[in-house]
């Protein structure tokens, strides 16, 4: 017994059970509800089926010749050298430049046994030029210049690999 101001005496009964199942009420509505969400949820995009492959692009047309040469043009050079004992140009040819220090690939028979090498970029530029790397078995030669143009224009080089046999090609140079 409780005694209120009044001086009332009030009794005071405790309800065993009624918080227990209240709690329990909650954590399974709690559950029943994270179950429906989850399931939902989850389920959400399963009507729509397995994802379908999006539309390829459609293949454009091959480039033209003068296009091809319009694009390259600017990253041709034009390669002499002077052999051991000659006075004169003793050859010629073509190269392409391929990154950004100008390093150029050429034909490694326009360059063999020369004294000296003089490359003229597309610009006008001319810059006397080394070997800085050959391979006689496959005549290759990679040249290194002392002056680069004001601006470098590599080439984009293509993958072999895209290639298929009966495929056009277009060689540039001389």
């Amino acid at each position: 017994m409780v005694s209120v101001d009044a001086g009332v005496p009030v009794t005071l009964r405790k309800r065993r059970g009624a918080a227990p199942a209240a709690v329990a009420a909650t954590v399974a509505a709690a559950l029943v509800l994270t179950a429906i969400v989850f399931y939902r949820w989850g389920s959400a995009g399963s009507t729509a089926g397995p994802p379908r492959p999006g539309a390829s692009a459609t293949p454009t047309r091959a480039p033209s010749t003068a296009e091809i040469y319009t694009a390259v043009a600017p990253s041709v050079v034009t390669i002499e050298a002077v052999r051991r004992g000659a006075t004169t140009v003793d050859a010629t040819g073509t190269g392409v430049i391929v990154n950004a220090d100008a390093t150029v690939l050429t034909a490694f028979h326009v360059v063999q046994g020369a004294d000296s090498i003089r490359v003229t970029f597309a610009d006008g530029t001319e810059s006397d030029a080394t070997i800085i790397a050959a391979d006689p078995t496959i005549d290759i030669a990679a040249l290194g210049v002392a002056t680069l143009p004001a601006v470098v224009v590599p080439a984009v080089l293509g993958a072999s690999e895209r290639l298929s046999i009966g495929d056009d090609v277009v060689a540039i140079g001389n």
